[in-house]
């Protein structure tokens, strides 16, 4: 049995290889004729310069058909720049073998590999691919009779400039069956490979996404129109099925629908173009998706079809990953609308959780490209919850509770070359509540906590109503208005306007301005003008602290416009007194400030002043030193740094300025002048040192009145004069802010000649016989003389002053200087006491050798009893001796 098998299969392989030979033969022997007739042809088919290169018949590959095998085919365009519209390394066209020998071939089937097809549409509508040529000669022998089209690692692109859309997919293997020939026919498609791109205005879509195609269209030749029927459209994982008709007539049109019941919003969400996809990266989406979309209108002219997208998301989760919370139980439905003139995303609802908040949003965005929104917007949730999820980095702490209800509408304009969005024409109603809230800055040190607010948004402008909380344990309220509050957080170039009233309890500014660098060895501060914020703010500050200095009932008006802060007026009691003043602070182009205060202290007590600002930084007078009260009226220019330094060599100012009940005590200048006196020779021996020493260490005073000027890093203190209880000082002098030293100090003779009272008692004769002694160099290593030339000129003073009180007499008794007006009133001297008329002139000399004799003094006899018509008017002493 076996062997009669295989003598038949022998027999059968023998017929066929016989049949194949002579086919084969009959192949060559037409084979000439065929390429020649197809050449010849070809011209007859094709409007544009069609060229291919080795043509030859094949019947192996394509059996039982026998192929006309084309290599190297190229089609251009039909536009006037003839670029390529199709190009294929093989084209296979296939036609039966009986048509050999009828003599009359009928194309039915074209085969293509490795082809490359290139659509386009210009704006205008006009096609680049109609290349062929439409004949009624029924005769020829040549004709295309097409029942499918298959194509083999097809690339194949179509750009749509009119409705602005592009496609470019890569066919691995594509199938279309349908009789071509006729005017109308069924087709069926059958495609698998991958679209690498899907670009609809300026958007791209599907990025390299694997596709696959499916489905029948029904094609009427004669009218242009395409209905597609149950056709079957896969992208990666996401099903769709299409219906509906193409009209790609003169007047063409479009009515599709794109459904999918089975979509993922993971895979929804991997669709979406790098871009889109990169702002998600740290985010993951799952949920169940329904969609439909469809596309009606006219295509022809100018026309662009509707195109209506309506999704339903149900059991949505969006989760952020490094925090690991998500909004669950996430449900959405909305529509997209977008046409010709306009475009419209209507949120029909948008529903989730947030822990153990809710977010909800309703409403319409028109016109994505120039947004308009109406959205209302209801959220409860925690603080702490939205840094997290929407990763707030630049917050280092975020947290507490808000509830906000809002409507917001507007024009929300792209700015590309920001890219970002202006907020500034979008208006919102509403309001937001905001409870027990914490925050705080990175590489900041101010920490806020206990925040409460009430907040009304009224369009761009807001209304807060006790905004109250502590930072760095300093208290505050705020309640007022702020206004552009929405486009200043959202861009970098709007500002923000705050008129409101400020309350604090307490007010530690020491905490609020030192740096978290600063240490306890040092302390640095930073302080700046906020570069987009302009405020009017109505200032009440029970107790205000930095450092050592306290105030307490803080009244001002503080208004900062454009890097200029004014603080006019500005109040507080301090140091058992009251201070007025008008303070202004502007910036440089330097990055430093501009200074300026006028300022009026009334009843400050100088010791607690002294305290309050740490000495001023210096020692050379302390609050140690000083007790009295001071009034003063204080004009000061400077620059200061933002790291609050002054720069001393601006230092400008002028101090009306006067001390009651003052008190000197143990100032050590003083005792380095008393160590000089006596050590003096000439002085010593008129001196009693140690009681001149004693009476330097307490100097009590009732008032003290001076104008002290600052200018050139100079402290200048003109001349004064002290009357104390236990002596009378004059002063004046120089103090540079490097502690260089130049004063001159002056003591009555009566003062200071007090070695034994009963036998040098010197009268004074009113001219104030003094000694002056200055005190130069450094404070740290002073120098003392006697100061010959403060004391001339107080001799020149004096004598001037005589003169014209003898001129005031003479005018009065004689009549004479009578239109001088700058000769005034006549002065009585004071009655002199018994004692010693001379007059010393001071040297510097070295100190008194040790035991040196006291020198005695001539005892001045004593005047004759005056009358009391010679007391009425006393005759200077100059004139006296010239009688």
């Amino acid at each position: 049995m076996n062997k009669i098998l295989k003598r038949i299969l022998i027999g059968l392989l023998s017929i066929v290889l016989l049949f194949g030979s002579g086919v084969f033969i009959v192949l060559r022997y037409f084979e000439e004729d065929v390429i020649a007739l197809a050449k010849e042809e070809a011209k007859n088919y094709f409007v544009t310069d069609v060229s291919f290169g080795k043509t030859g018949l094949t019947y192996w590959k394509t059996f039982p058909n026998a192929s006309i095998v084309v290599e190297d085919v190229y089609i251009p365009e039909t536009f006037k720049t003839g670029d390529t519209l199709f190009y294929a390394d093989k084209v296979f066209l296939e036609f039966g073998l009986l048509d050999l020998f009828r003599g009359k071939y009928s194309i039915h089937a074209v085969k293509a590999d490795n082809a490359l097809g290139r659509l386009k549409v210009d704006a205008k509508g006009a096609d680049n691919w109609h290349f062929w040529k439409t004949s009624d000669d029924k005769s020829n022998d040549f004709k295309l009779e097409l029942q499918r089209i298959t194509l083999n690692n097809t690339r194949f692109s179509l750009d749509h400039k009119k409705n602005e859309f592009f496609m470019q997919l890569n066919a691995e293997s594509a199938v279309g069956k349908g009789n071509f020939s006729s005017s109308q026919f069924t087709l069926d498609v059958s495609l698998e490979g991958r679209l690498h791109h899907l670009k609809s205005g300026k958007e791209d879509y599907a990025i390299d996404k694997n596709i696959e195609i499916k489905g029948q269209l029904d094609a009427n030749m004669e009218n242009a129109i395409y209905t597609f029927k149950k056709s079957k459209l896969k992208v990666e994982k996401m099903p769709f099925i299409i219906h509906g008709i193409v009209n790609t007539s003169e007047k063409s049109s479009i009515d599709l629908t794109i459904n999918s019941d089975d979509l993922n919003l993971k895979e929804v969400v991997a669709s979406l173009n790098p871009t889109q996809q990169a702002k998600l990266k740290d985010y993951h989406a799952n949920g169940s998706v329904r969609a439909e979309i469809k596309i009606k209108g006219n295509t022809y002219g100018k026309n662009v079809p509707v195109t209506d997208v309506h999704f339903v998301v149900n059991d949505g989760v969006l989760r952020h990953k490094p925090s690991d919370l998500k909004f669950d139980d996430l449900t959405c439905e909305m529509r997209f609308v977008s046409g010709e003139k306009e475009n419209t995303l209507s949120i029909r609802s948008i529903k989730s959780r947030l822990e153990a908040g809710y977010v909800d949003v309703q409403g319409i965005i028109k016109n994505l490209n120039d947004p308009v929104l109406d959205l209302s917007v209801n959220a409860q949730t925690d603080l702490q919850n939205l840094k997290r999820f929407f990763a707030w980095d630049t917050l280092e702490i975020c947290s507490g509770h808000i509830a906000a209800h809002a409507r917001i509408t507007g024009n929300l304009k792209y700015i590309e070359a920001d890219s970002a969005y202006n907020w500034k024409a979008l208006n919102t109603t509403g309001t937001a509540h905001l409870k027990d809230a914490k925050a705080k800055l990175k590489n900041s040190n101010r920490f806020f906590s206990k925040v409460d607010s009430e907040i009304s948004f009224d369009n761009r402008d807001v209304s807060v109503k006790n905004f109250s909380g502590e930072v760095n344990g300093s208290d505050f309220t705020i309640n007022g208005s702020i206004k552009n509050l929405v486009p200043f957080l959202t861009t970098t170039n709007e500002h923000l306007y705050l008129n409101a009233k400020l309350h604090s309890r307490l007010l530690d500014f020491t905490n609020l301005v030192e740096t978290s660098g600063s240490t306890s060895n040092k302390t640095e501060y930073y302080f700046e003008l906020p570069e987009r914020i302009d405020f009017a703010l109505n200032t009440t500050i029970d107790k205000f602290i930095f450092r050592k200095f306290e105030a307490n009932q803080v009244k001002g008006i503080a208004t900062l416009d454009g890097f200029k802060l004014t603080i006019d007026p500005v109040s507080f009691q301090t140091a058992d007194g009251t201070f007025n003043a008008q303070i202004a602070m502007s910036q440089n182009t330097d990055n430093n400030y501009k200074l300026n205060c006028l300022a009026t202290l009334k009843n400050i007590n100088i010791q607690k002043l002294f305290t309050a600002f740490e000495n001023f930084d210096q020692t050379f007078i302390t609050d140690a030193h000083l007790r009295g009260v001071t009034n003063a009226n204080v004009q000061f220019r400077t620059t200061v740094s933002k790291a609050l330094e002054i720069n001393p060599a601006k230092v400008e100012s002028l101090i009306d300025i006067s001390i009651d009940n003052g008190q000197l005590i143990g100032l050590e200048s003083l005792q380095q002048v008393a160590t000089y006196v006596k050590n003096n020779k000439l002085s010593a021996p008129f001196v009693n040192a140690d009681k001149f020493a004693e009476r330097l260490k307490h100097i009590s005073f009732s008032r003290m009145e001076n104008v002290i000027e600052i200018k050139n890093n100079t402290i200048i203190i003109p001349a004064m004069d002290i009357k104390s209880s236990a002596l009378d000082i004059s002063a004046r002098g120089k103090h540079t802010f490097d502690n260089k030293i130049d004063y001159t100090i002056g003591f009555n003779l009566r003062d200071v000649l007090v070695r034994k009272e009963r036998e040098y008692e010197v009268a004074d004769d009113g001219l104030g016989k003094k000694l002056f002694v200055y005190m130069r160099g450094t404070i740290d290593n002073p120098t003392f003389g006697i100061d010959k030339e403060v004391a001339r000129e107080v001799r020149q003073q004096e004598r001037q002053a005589e003169k014209q009180n003898v001129k005031a007499l003479l005018k009065e008794e004689l009549g004479l200087f009578k239109k001088n007006k700058d000769v005034g009133s006549y002065k009585e001297e004071p009655e002199q006491k018994p004692g010693s008329k001379m007059t010393i002139e001071w040297e510097d000399a070295d100190p008194a050798p040790k035991n040196q004799p006291t020198p005695p003094v001539k005892q001045q006899t004593s005047e004759p009893q005056k009358t009391a018509d010679d007391k009425k008017k006393k005759t200077p002493k100059w004139l006296q001796e010239r009688e």
